[in-house]
């Protein structure tokens, strides 16, 4: 059977899964990464429709997500079937129900807002509409990349829950070698990302309190949710001092 647009059924839970390399990765600049990001009209259309709803955190939030993602697909999965647009299209709405706008717009959780938001732009696009199973499968990652259960999950679904784990908490942090971590993030700035999603998905709870977001424990303090922006704050510090020290050599 066919499974288009990163439709291919995998095993949800990641510890289960087999990366090729999980303690030594190899660097991969982001130029190479960059290059996964479809320029399709509808992705075109869809970027400047979120890129102003959004706000630059979550804007960072969603490109950062699947540079990560992109990156373990291809030098940990490299034999899955993905779809870069559905991927890329799902990083983009998979936040979009999480503004503080669309947070009091509905009574839904984040997470199934996004996806609805995301269904009724694209297939009110001619591209979109014309692939249904595009759409289909952004909006299944988007509804699950929360969805932390034990079961089958498409291939986009567990590449963004790989991607957005990876930024948010540094789940699987080895995956990923720390010189393509601290470009990305040079490229697309955390700005405290970690505080920041930490205290949105409080302000969820505030508001729907039988939310989705219920599920998970966000009564961490702020010394130990903030401690993966530090990481990465060193990490980048040392890319910047390495280049520095390049150049003055050449």
């Amino acid at each position: 059977m066919s499974y288009p647009y990163g439709l291919a059924p995998v095993l949800r839970d990641a510890s289960q899964l087999s990366p090729a390399s999980p303690a030594d990765p190899p660097f991969v600049q982001l130029d190479r990464l960059s290059k996964h990001i479809p320029d399709s009209d509808l992705v075109k259309a869809a970027a400047a429709h979120v890129k102003p709803l959004l706000g630059d955190k979550l804007w960072n939030h969603s490109h950062r997500a699947f540079l990560f993602a992109a990156y373990i697909r291809q030098v940990q999965f490299g034999d899955w079937e993905w779809d870069a647009e559905a991927l890329y299209l799902a990083c983009l709405f998979h936040d979009l129900g999480a503004t503080e706008e669309n947070l009091k717009s509905s009574k839904t959780s984040f997470e199934f807002y996004s996806a609805v938001l995301a269904r009724d732009f694209l297939l009110g696009h001619a591209d979109g509409k014309s692939r249904p199973d595009l759409v289909d499968s952004v909006c299944e990652a988007v509804v699950r990349h929360t969805n932390f259960v034990s079961s089958m999950i498409t291939v986009t679904g567990q590449l963004i829950q790989l991607g957005t784990l990876y930024d948010n908490i540094a789940q699987y942090r080895s995956w990923v070698h720390p010189q393509t971590v601290a470009e990305i993030c040079k490229a697309y700035s955390r700005d405290a990302w970690a505080g920041c999603f930490h205290d949105t998905m409080k302000r969820e709870i505030e508001l729907k309190p039988w939310s989705h977001t219920t599920i998970f424990d966000f009564s961490a303090d702020e010394k130990g949710v903030t401690a993966w922006d530090h990481m990465l704050e060193d990490e980048l510090g040392s890319l910047v001092r390495k280049q520095g020290q390049e150049k003055q050599q050449a």
